[in-house]
């Protein structure tokens, strides 16, 4: 559930005191236009008719803030008009921010309070922020994630990420896979992060093909087959295929048409309960078309799992204010 707290109306009274003696300016629509406004807005018509500066919160819907881990080989500018294309389908619709960072720059630290230099695809600019920022964190998209890997140090920093609570895990297709059929290409990484996806790897030399997926879920009204998108009993990804992952906790999801147990699996979801956090395994990524509709709305449910916002934060920064003479604010008050 989600809690609207609106600030219904302000009048503020400022008590000053001058060289002229004490003053109360009350304030008027006029003072508050200046100001730097976050998340506020000044309502009108005023409620109480006095057009004295009443001020509210702005619902800002639901906004999904996505952190995409790349590999040097994926073209990640493609990702976030992807995500644009049917975010405003589901219900409710939904507003995905997504942010970029290559592999390379992202081991560098275990805590995730501390900033990472970003780049924001919605804004078109780079930003210092902390992973504490994001709903989720993916990684991908390319083939075998470009055969690159996570390094110990960014290994404990995912699992410090999803420590926070009510953070989500996305890993697409071959992050984990297949150990030790090819061990130059292993990815001891990704595969180590058990804990976190629910997968084990074993060596696989074939190939689990397809492109059509079915619904194979052990909870039918499991919410992340059903918000904000109903994810319909079969669907067509992009082509992909398994390749060494054993789900050993978690559930899956999706399979490839013609497969059953483990083998052609698509979408795979873990719930962390000592951190109330996801993993997820999303098996997109083979092909350069990737991800395509189903891909992306798979992608979205799964980071509407932690959609539990209970308050909604704005700020509100008056212009100066010139009282005239010499003055010190010793009283405030609203309405």
């Amino acid at each position: 559930m989600k809690t609207i707290i609106w600030v219904v109306s302000v009048a503020v009274l400022f008590s000053l005191s001058a060289l002229s003696g004490q003053i109360w300016q009350e304030t008027f629509r006029a003072d508050f236009e200046p100001g730097f406004f976050n998340g506020i807005e000044i309502i009108s018509p005023d409620p109480d008719g006095m057009d004295d500066g009443a001020l509210r919160l702005i619902d800002p819907g639901v906004t999904l803030d996505i952190l995409i881990v790349y590999p040097t080989t994926c073209n990640p500018y493609v990702l976030g008009p992807r995500f644009d294309r049917y975010e405003g389908e589901g219900s409710p619709p939904t507003n995905v921010r997504v942010y970029l960072i290559e592999i390379t720059l992202f081991g560098t630290t275990v805590d995730p309070t501390d900033s990472f230099n970003v780049y924001s695809v919605e804004e078109g600019t780079w930003r210092m922020i902390p992973l504490t920022f994001f709903e989720g964190i993916l990684f991908g998209v390319s083939d075998v994630y470009g055969y690159e890997d996570l390094s110990p140090i960014a290994c404990d920093l995912v699992r410090s990420y999803a420590s926070l609570g009510n953070k989500v895990v996305i890993f697409t297709h071959s992050t984990v896979w297949n150990r030790g059929a090819y061990s130059p290409r292993d990815h001891p990484g990704f595969n180590s992060l058990v804990d976190i996806h629910g997968l084990d790897t074993i060596p696989q030399l074939t190939y689990d093909t397809f492109r059509v997926v079915y619904n194979v879920a052990s909870d039918p009204l499991d919410p992340v087959l059903h918000h904000p998108f109903e994810l319909p009993d079969t669907m067509t990804v992009s082509w992909t295929h398994r390749r060494g992952q054993v789900p050993v906790s978690g559930d899956i999801l999706y399979r490839g048409v013609g497969y059953s147990s483990y083998y052609g699996l698509y979408f795979h979801i873990n719930y962390l309960p000592s951190y109330h956090s996801w993993g997820a395994f999303i098996n997109y990524g083979h092909t350069l078309d990737s991800p395509i509709e189903w891909d992306v709305k798979c992608t979205i449910n799964t980071l509407y799992l932690i959609w539990r916002a209970e308050m909604i934060f704005g700020e509100y920064i008056s212009a100066p204010f010139d009282p005239g003479a010499l003055a010190v604010v010793n009283g405030c008050d609203w309405s």
